[in-house]
């Protein structure tokens, strides 16, 4: 399996017998998410001691190396836009620490499903390689609090043709344009690996999803499957999908509270406002 490191400028995690509970996902509910202040990324990298922040990407799409890499362009080009464009720049020595890990292995990871990726996914969190990277930090063989080694993006062919495609249709547009029409379909997927693992190990039904996470081309091809729908909220547990232009921001949330993923508003699959 080989790592790429996509700089941007350049443990055993915590069990779970089940899937963690769903709270509110109504914009207007009393428990609804309410967006830290961004200068809270910067607390709790400081207060960790971390050397390095940012969503790490599993990579299930081989069939262009020129459009994999105009995807992690747009990715990085994204993230410095949110510390030199949005008011943020008093935090832009954050930037030289951000870093898009790349897992990749076109043998086990082409076209791979939710239960496939989720593992690989955990093989890294435990791996020498992610260990060595928190030597030094507040983080524990049984304790680690990041969104870095709990969520990661999941980067099919459908989204980076999609994001690629999209950004060559935005580029021409001016700066002004304050509203991009297409901007609810620039987006990545989030997946919450134990969430993944959890339902895996409950054995719960996946009749009833999207094609992509059914079984046979789902979480876990060897199970039995349970002629039962599964809660479209259930869905949402697992995988949500952020505007790249917002992947910041949703990092800031979890690194404040890893579970806002619950309460993060996302109809349709598309989390709003982060």
């Amino acid at each position: 399996m080989l790592l790429q490191q996509a700089y941007a400028t350049t443990t055993t995690l915590k069990s779970q017998s089940g899937p963690w509970p769903r709270r509110s996902r109504s914009p207007s509910s009393s428990s609804a998410h309410e967006e830290p202040h961004p200068d809270y990324l910067n607390t709790t990298i400081t207060q960790f001691k971390l050397r390095e922040w940012g969503f790490v990407i599993v990579r299930t799409t081989y069939s262009s190396d020129t459009k994999w890499a105009e995807f992690i362009s747009i990715l990085n080009e994204n993230v410095r836009h949110w510390f030199t464009v949005h008011n943020h720049q008093h935090l832009s020595h954050l930037l030289p620490k951000h870093v898009f890990t790349v897992i990749q292995d076109p043998a086990k990871l082409n076209k791979a499903n939710l239960g496939v990726t989720a593992q690989v996914f955990h093989d890294w969190v435990h791996s020498p390689q992610a260990k060595a990277e928190r030597e030094g930090t507040v983080f524990t063989e049984n304790w680690i609090y990041s969104p870095r080694y709990d969520f990661y993006v999941l980067a099919d062919e459908r989204t980076v043709n999609q994001i690629v495609r999209l950004h060559t249709i935005r580029q021409p547009l001016p700066p002004s344009d304050a509203i991009f029409r297409y901007d609810f379909l620039f987006n990545v997927k989030i997946v919450h690996a134990q969430q993944v693992e959890a339902y895996r190990q409950a054995g719960d039904s996946w009749e009833g999803w999207p094609e992509e996470h059914r079984h046979g081309n789902g979480i876990n091809d060897n199970r039995e499957v349970i002629e039962e729908e599964v809660d479209g909220d259930d869905i949402e547990d697992l995988v949500k999908r952020v505007k790249i232009f917002e992947i910041v921001d949703l990092y800031a949330v979890l690194a404040n509270d890893l579970d806002m993923w619950f309460n993060l508003y996302s109809p349709r699959g598309v989390i709003v406002n982060v």
